[in-house]
């Protein structure tokens, strides 16, 4: 798993992202300074970013395969998650354009989600059409129809 953590970081470059800080991840015995937070908890941990930042971000979903693809063309390898089958979260503070920010990952067998939340609108990278401020309720759907 520490291999799949260290592309995930690679793969926010894609995002204009840098300075990355692991915060936390559904994978239990994961990293020895790592908080381990479980699947069934994830929800109420949006939420709580959500309450606590300005802007929130839901990206589309995209498919694992076209994103793997799209970051292999930009020279970043991310075959390391294709094998990824269970619905796994990570979570990463770091800046967006100088903008510090919570970054969200959400990887199942077929999907990649991304959320992010800040305290200043970002742009997160060729994602231009999503608006800032997604609603409580859009985001509480959208979590949970990831996890169910």
């Amino acid at each position: 798993m520490k291999i799949i953590v260290v592309s995930i970081f690679l793969s926010l470059s894609f995002f204009k992202i840098h300075s990355q800080e692991f915060l936390w991840s559904s994978i239990e015995n994961g990293f020895a300074n790592e908080k381990y937070i479980p699947i069934d908890n994830i929800p109420n941990e949006l939420l709580s970013l959500y309450d606590q930042y300005n802007f929130s971000y839901i990206l589309p979903k995209m498919e694992k395969k076209k994103f793997i693809n799209s970051m292999n063309n930009s020279g970043v390898n991310m075959n390391i998650i294709s094998w990824i089958d269970d619905l796994t979260f990570f979570a990463m503070q770091t800046k967006i354009e100088n903008v510090p920010t919570i970054a969200i990952y959400s990887i199942e067998k077929n999907y990649i989600h991304l959320f992010f939340f800040s305290n200043e609108s970002i742009d997160v990278g060729y994602y231009k059409v999503v608006q800032p401020n997604t609603s409580k309720v859009v985001l509480e759907k959208t979590i949970k129809t990831i996890i169910n």
